[in-house]
Parts: C-alpha cells; sequence; structure tokens
C-alpha cells in the first residue's frame, strides 16, 4: 500500500549543503517551489508536430488518455542565500503543499524549542510567568492551549 501525505508544510528557509564551489558546506537556504517553465515554440519536436498537424486530415498523433496520478510529486527550488546558487530536491507526493513561515520565539529556532504555546513561546515564554494562555485568560479563567512538540530534526506535532 502506497501512503502518500495529504498536506506538507515546508519552512521558507532551511539550512542545507550548498554543492557550489563557492561555498561547499551548510548555508541557509530560501526555498521556493519549481515550476515547470512555458514550453518554446521553436523547440524542435513542436515544430514538426505543427507541421505534421497542419493542413487536413484531423489528428496525426496518438492523445493519451489513460492518466493514472492524481498527485505530482514536488521539486524544491533551494536558493544559497550567501552565494546565490539554485539546487533542486524532489520530495514525496502530496495533494496539498504549502511554503509557510516558521516564526522564532526569545530568539530560538522553532525546531531547537522542546515545548511551545500559542502565545510566543516555550520554556521561559508568558506562559511560565502567569500572563499568557498556559497561565489563564481574564479572571484567571481556563484557556485552551495548543502546544506544539518539537523534537530536533523530526516533524512538528500538535497536542491538543
Amino acid at each position: 500500500m502506497l501512503l502518500t501525505s495529504f498536506r506538507v508544510n515546508i519552512p521558507k528557509t532551511k539550512n542545507t549543503y550548498c554543492k557550489n564551489k563557492e561555498c561547499k558546506k551548510h548555508t541557509l537556504h530560501k526555498v521556493t517551489q519549481y515550476k515547470k517553465g512555458k514550453d518554446s515554440l521553436a523547440a524542435q519536436g513542436k515544430r514538426r508536430y505543427d507541421r505534421k498537424q497542419s493542413g487536413y486530415g484531423g489528428q496525426t498523433k496518438p492523445v493519451f488518455h489513460k492518466k493514472a496520478k492524481t498527485t505530482k510529486k514536488i521539486v524544491l527550488r533551494l536558493q544559497c542565500q550567501s552565494c546565490k546558487h539554485f539546487s533542486q530536491r524532489p520530495i514525496k507526493r502530496c495533494k496539498h503543499f504549502e511554503i509557510v513561515l516558521i516564526e522564532s520565539c526569545a530568539g530560538k529556532n522553532v525546531d531547537e524549542m522542546i515545548f511551545s504555546c500559542v502565545c510566543c513561546g516555550g520554556p521561559g515564554c508568558c506562559g511560565d510567568r502567569g500572563e499568557g494562555p498556559v497561565g489563564g485568560g481574564i479572571d484567571n479563567e481556563p484557556v485552551n492551549v495548543v502546544v506544539v512538540v518539537v523534537e530536533p530534526g523530526s516533524q512538528r506535532r500538535k497536542m491538543w
């Protein structure tokens, strides 16, 4: 059985290896999604196809109708922030793909935090001082809190 993810969130920046001869080290990369460019009318195959299609006689080449795949493989386009070199990295198939901004709290990256709350933070945030949602809302009423558990090098999981 093939397991496909339905929603994938990728951070806008990623620290990864740059293969360019100027860098050859791990640097911060800007992440965008690769998109196919517009087909050229001057390509040899397109000119040959247009020439064959011209005139009378209808459709001359077979048209493919048996499409089986419902998703495409996502390709990430990574641009090194120091040398501006582009590289591409394919990931698995998914129905919904999104590039999100992962915000940091108190100078810590989200990947380095172990627990974080909706207000702003994690260990040492306003929730620990009783000012934010963890300590209580107006008149110290209990407030629903979303806690995001993050272990270094793993995916984020929401705990309700």
